[in-house]
């Protein structure tokens, strides 16, 4: 057991001491984000920004309010001097930012810093713990979201904790590419009358981007190829991270046919690319080794009800942007063709001089089927125009003959 000193204190006798006499500390909120912050616009979410309260010194940061988001990303350090004891009871608030009329307020939570500095236990914390807490209003008991953050109470002289800041400030987004290949498709529906479906699809990213293969032109059994590269640019990390992709039947002279549709939820793999700084490769949900996957594509049919309606056979990779400058790609199958190379499609309209042949591909199998019976028609109302006569004779002759032996 450690002597101790004569006239030195001890930790406890310390803490005791503190309580006896003012100490000048410095108070550091690191304050990290918060979630689930009810909207307070009409048409949007909230604009939160933060005030921070301790005695008589406010700190409005509504300069950094955050637009349209329910779950900020505040990262932000403040700083307060105070004395201990003194005034000691620290408010968080969230505002709602409004361009037009006063700000909205929107929930606060309270920290006893007292309660804390003057607790033995929290003193020999090696590390200070990040704490979640609930946003009140006065006129709701319901909850009002949430904040995360930490706070440390630093007492004048320890040059150690004063000189110890944490860089919480976010990093600034990074420039990725996002490679699709659309491969292929079946089980479309045929949507053309004549027994066909001119194929092709579109992909969206979430801040609008589309970009769209080329038509696989009278498809006759639900089936299309492509090989098509989509190379989206895109900053990560995003506000919302989706990729949707559609199935459309091209008509020359109306507009296009929507048939189906998938929205796919990409935030994991954007996440790890980010942090990461490298290239994520997506695969099969069921297949994790799989790096092309089928997806179902959802719409209504003929009678409003949402069924599957057809499939796409997809590849998706997110790359950095200084990977993709040292391995670039074409749009399309144009060049540069690699990482991978795409061959022509197959199955798809070819020229010919064959007539069958341009007849096979061009018409439909119900016109091609309408077609054969109005000629069928046309040969039988031929044949009895130029053969009734002789037919309506032949038998008036074998008639008569019987009547008149």
């Amino acid at each position: 057991m450690t002597k101790k000193q004569p006239g030195v204190p001890d930790m406890e006798e310390k803490i005791d001491l503190d309580f006896m006499s003012k100490t000048p500390v410095l108070i550091r909120l690191y304050m990290i984000d918060a979630f689930e912050i009810p909207p307070k616009d009409d048409d949007s979410d909230s604009d939160p920004f933060l005030k921070i309260r301790l005695g008589k010194t406010l700190i409005d940061d509504k300069k950094n309010y955050q637009l349209d988001t329910n779950n900020p990303k505040f990262n932000r350090l403040f700083e307060i001097k105070t004395t201990l004891p003194g005034p000691s009871e620290l408010e968080i608030e969230v505002w709602d930012w409004d361009q037009i009329g006063a700000d909205d307020f929107i929930g606060r939570t309270k920290i006893d810093l007292e309660n804390r500095f003057f607790s033995r236990k929290y003193r020999k914390l090696k590390d200070v713990p990040i704490e979640t807490h609930s946003l009140y209003h006065p006129a709701s008991s319901l909850k009002q979201g949430s904040v995360r953050f930490w706070v440390e109470i630093i007492p004048q002289g320890d040059n150690d904790a004063l000189d110890r800041i944490w860089n919480i400030t976010p990093r600034p987004p990074a420039d990725f590419e996002l490679r699709a290949i659309i491969w292929e498709a079946r089980d479309v529906p045929i949507m053309d009358v004549e027994g066909t479906t001119d194929i092709y699809v579109t992909g969206t990213i979430s801040d609008g981007t589309t970009l769209k293969t080329d038509v696989h032109l009278r498809s006759q059994n639900g089936k299309g190829s492509f090989n098509w590269r989509m190379v989206f640019p895109v900053k990560l990390p995003m506000k919302s991270n989706t990729i949707s992709f559609k199935i459309w039947d091209k008509d020359l002279i109306a507009k296009d046919d929507f048939i189906s549709e998938i929205s796919l939820d990409i935030s994991k793999e954007a996440e790890t690319a980010y942090n990461h700084e490298i290239a994520i490769p997506f695969h099969d949900p069921k297949k994790k080794n799989e790096e092309k996957f089928w997806l179902k594509c959802k719409g209504t049919d003929e009678k409003g009800q949402l069924t599957d309606r057809g499939e796409i056979l997809v590849s998706m990779e997110l790359i950095p942007k200084s990977a993709a400058d040292l391995s670039k790609v074409g749009q399309g199958r144009s060049e540069p063709n690699q990482n991978p190379f795409l061959p022509p499609p197959i199955g798809r309209l070819k020229l010919s001089l064959n007539p069958l042949n341009m007849w096979e591909q061009l018409i439909g199998p119900v016109a091609r089927r309408q077609v054969y019976c109005v000629l069928y028609l046309i040969c039988c109302g031929v044949f009895l125009y130029l053969m009734g006569p002789q037919i309506m004779v032949a038998l008036f002759f074998k008639v008569t003959g019987k009547i008149f032996g």
